[in-house]
């Protein structure tokens, strides 16, 4: 397994489509937003972090800025296939790598119960999504 932080989208089409078979459509969106150029995670506070097993690409995880202070972690995803053996945990561990000195805190907004789970495991806490970040998660960083 190789992580990589990602510079382009070449190999994002079969990944998008297993997650679009879930009825998720955010790597659709980051092709667009990356193809339309709103966002290609390639500033100093963005990062897009990528899952490659035998020269697939099979998972994303990637960090925006969401305000001072403030990382948004976004477009986490794991081909089904490939779930179960550590690579969310692994990406995660790559966007929050990149954040440190970076941002104060970490959010995210997840509507599934198994991503949850894990980002729990990772130390985020739930909060009410009707917040300002319109987050479900967030994990202070630092001391």
């Amino acid at each position: 397994m190789e992580f990589v932080r990602l510079t382009h989208l070449n190999d994002v089409g079969p990944l998008a489509a297993a997650a679009r078979t879930e009825g998720f459509n955010f790597l659709d969106r980051l092709v667009l937003e990356w193809n339309e150029g709103t966002n290609r995670f390639d500033t100093d506070d963005k990062a897009l972090f990528g899952a490659y097993a035998g020269g697939e690409l099979v998972g994303t995880a990637g960090l925006t800025h969401q305000r001072p202070g403030v990382g948004r972690v976004r477009r986490v995803y794991v081909n089904p296939a490939f779930r179960r053996r550590g690579i969310a945990r692994r990406l995660m561990a790559e966007v929050l790598r990149f954040a440190e000195g970076k941002y104060d805190e970490l959010v995210l907004f997840t509507d599934t119960e198994r991503a949850a789970k894990m980002y729990e495991r990772l130390g985020f806490v739930p909060e009410s999504s009707e917040g300002p970040d319109h987050a479900t998660h967030r994990l202070r960083l630092g001391p």
